[in-house]
Formats: C-alpha cells, sequence, structure tokens
C-alpha cells in the first residue's frame, strides 16, 4: 500500500505508539508492545506526537527507525497487498474529503500549539 500523507490514520486510529522520550535509533521494542514507560496509547482524535507537517504532507518522524517495522502502524495495512496500491483511506481524504482534511488540519495544529506552550 501507498501512503497518502493525508495523516488520517497518525490522528483519527487508536494506536499503541513508541513514546516519544524512547522513539530513538537505538530503541528495541518488546514484542508485545506493552503499555508502560516506553510504550503508549495515542487516542482517536490526538495528533500522534511523530508527526510533522511538511510540504503540506504529514509525515512520520520514526517511520526510518529499523524498530519501526515492529510496529502496530507499520501493520496497518489494506487488503491489495500490493505496494504499488494508492491507500483508499488516503486517496479519499487528499483528493475529496474537504471537511476532513481542515479537521485533519485543526488536530495537528493542536498538537502544534501545546508544543509551544
Amino acid at each position: 500500500m501507498k501512503c497518502m500523507h493525508c495523516g488520517y490514520c497518525c490522528m483519527m486510529l487508536d494506536v499503541i505508539i513508541v513514546s516519544p522520550k524512547y522513539a530513538t535509533e537505538t530503541f528495541t521494542p518488546n514484542p508485545q508492545m506493552d503499555l508502560g514507560e516506553e510504550v503508549m496509547h495515542k487516542p482517536t482524535g490526538i495528533a500522534c506526537p511523530h508527526l510533522e507537517l511538511s510540504n503540506d504532507k504529514y509525515l512520520c518522524k520514526v517511520h526510518h527507525f529499523e524498530w519501526f517495522k515492529d510496529t502496530p502502524c507499520f501493520q496497518y495495512g489494506q487488503i491489495e497487498e500490493s505496494e504499488a496500491s494508492l491507500c483508499r483511506t488516503g486517496n479519499y481524504v487528499v483528493n475529496t474529503n474537504e471537511m476532513m482534511r481542515s479537521k485533519l488540519a485543526e488536530i495537528y495544529n493542536k498538537k502544534e500549539n501545546n508544543e509551544q506552550e
């Protein structure tokens, strides 16, 4: 699946993520991804702390780390197994749903404002 970088998954899905304090190149996740100091719950409607906006695309700041493949975020996909298939959700958000794009921008901006305080 080819990500459209719409931000939907990183803001609207309930997911377990590596806590920002531990999200370094040398992090080693436990296989169960148990909640604790190293791993946290990112609730629906909250922007992932690893998310950044660049050139109108939402990007993950930890996607490039070797351990990322062991996270629930990496496991997200759709029924098609082809890496060339566009993400249907992303395609819908980016090309059709202006209201959802506005909602995602609002959620992301709330994260940015909280980080600056």
